[in-house]
């Protein structure tokens, strides 16, 4: 229909999902009755915008097919409170936490499939085909015992672990930004990490373990990298092979005073004896201000000037003739309404990340090479004359080489390293958004009509001393 017609169809894939397929021989007829004979029966209607169709499934139908389902979670022995039940693939997510009772009620699609997930069990995926009363027996995790934990002085299975550790994958680290650090709120038991810039560069976060330890001393914990100590916020996700946090002092005992505010072990990947495997990771993200502030133009900021000195019984300092100028803008050279925020700044930035990894090996030498590429801008807007938007380059390079020289010998060569290019204007963040946040839209132009950079003569003599 669509090559014969050249309309474009808009639909809602799970709107057509359990849709059976139609044939028709149908000549010389309008799109429109052909449409009108096949969508009514199957609970669908349709909208014409343009040289768009779009597909839809009628209101009826959408009571129709929701049904409130009901049940019970347990375990072999009790009901299990925490439960998460989600209806699977749903956008945006739907779904629901089993109460005290390891009761649940959930309205849900008739052909939906539930997926019930608690941690410790195992992950099940029942279909509801209609069901109002859905009653489930999670069954333990066992296979979870037995992975292996990164640990102070070497690994050890989760089983006969009695200290608090937590671990994460370095594919859960994954985020559209530069710092590790920042990937880490959320994804971690244990961890409180606040992020107090976004300027490129300068957004790394803080972070603590189980919260401050001490107010006199220092509160960052210990980062070790493959065994060695240094810092993680340029370290590329991907190169990552486990996150283990080591949070309390049997965890953390082996490395002394060093370890009093929690160790971090990051692990890298390494190579294994398999067919090379290369891997390439794309990623373009658009980033804007959660808030932005509003602020007044020339003609309310006198207004109310005016207004609070009358508040306070003394005279205007702005009549109304001077007043009806700066509304009108009239005169932007004499009367001007600067809104700093839109001469300066941007509605939005992006980042870009561009990741090479090869990894494979043999039986007696293993290898894993990755190269990383990450730049972002940010909020300031480009001179044409030259760059004074704040910015930031980074390229990553590691090498990870295991060779087994004898049955007994290993030797690793491990290289790794970050090149960062970055770009500010003359003053800070904090120097610039207190100025263009506290100057008057009324003292004077950004630029006047004629091309001249326009200045205020306290700014213009602190400058000529500099």
């Amino acid at each position: 229909m669509k090559q014969q017609t050249g309309y474009h169809f808009l639909y809602q894939e799970e709107a057509l999902l359990h849709t059976d397929p139609v044939t028709l021989d149908i000549k010389s007829s309008p799109l429109t009755d052909v449409l009108k004979r096949i969508l009514p029966s199957r609970a669908l209607d349709f909208r014409i915008s343009g040289r768009n169709i779009t597909v839809l499934r009628t209101a009826a139908a959408e009571v129709r097919r929701n049904i409130e389902v009901r049940g019970t979670v347990r375990d072999s022995g009790s009901v299990l409170q925490g439960v998460t039940v989600t209806v699977k693939g749903s956008r945006p997510i739907i779904g629901t936490a089993t109460d005290a009772n390891g009761r649940f009620i959930l309205d849900v699609p008739e052909n939906a499939v539930l997926e019930f997930n608690f941690i410790g069990y195992v992950a099940q995926e029942i279909a509801v085909a209609g069901k109002t009363n859905i009653d489930v027996l999670l069954l333990p995790d066992t296979k979870g015992l037995g992975e292996v934990v990164v640990v102070g002085f070497g690994k050890q299975k989760k089983s006969s672990l009695v200290s608090s550790i937590s671990t994460v994958r370095g594919e859960q680290l994954r985020m559209p930004n530069r710092s590790l650090s920042n990937n880490l709120a959320g994804q971690v038991p244990g961890l409180i990490a606040v992020q107090r810039s976004g300027e490129p560069g300068y957004d790394n976060a803080e972070f603590w373990i189980r919260g401050v330890s001490s107010f006199a001393g220092g509160t960052s914990p210990l980062v070790l990298v493959d065994g060695v100590p240094r810092s993680m916020n340029d370290i590329e996700p991907d190169e990552i092979e486990t996150f283990t946090l080591l949070k309390d002092a049997a965890a953390t005992a082996i490395y002394g005073a060093e370890g009093a505010n929690g160790v971090i072990l990051i692990t890298s990947k390494r190579g294994t004896a398999q067919k090379t495997r290369i891997t390439y990771r794309g990623e373009y993200s658009q980033l804007k201000p959660t808030r932005r502030p509003r602020f007044a133009n020339s003609f309310d900021y006198l207004s109310l000037y005016n207004e609070a000195l009358s508040n306070e019984g003394r005279d205007p300092a702005f009549s109304e003739e001077v007043l009806a100028k700066y509304k009108s803008g009239e005169d932007p050279d004499l009367y001007p309404s600067s809104n700093w925020w839109d001469l300066l700044m941007r509605d939005h930035t992006n980042n870009t990340r561009h990741t090479l990894n090869f990894r494979g090996g043999g039986e007696r030498m293993r290898f894993f090479v990755s190269g990383a590429y990450f730049g972002e801008s940010g909020l300031y807007k480009v001179n044409q004359d030259y760059n004074n938007n704040a910015g930031l380059k980074r390229y990553n390079l590691r090498s990870n080489i295991d060779l087994d020289v004898t049955k007994t010998t290993l030797i690793r060569v491990d290289l790794s390293g970050q090149y960062l290019q970055t770009n500010y204007p003359g003053f800070g963040a904090t120097n610039l958004f207190e100025r263009f946040s506290r100057i008057p839209p009324h003292l004077f132009p950004a630029v006047y009509s004629d091309g001249t950079l326009a200045g205020h003569d306290a700014e213009f003599q602190q400058t000529q001393s500099l």
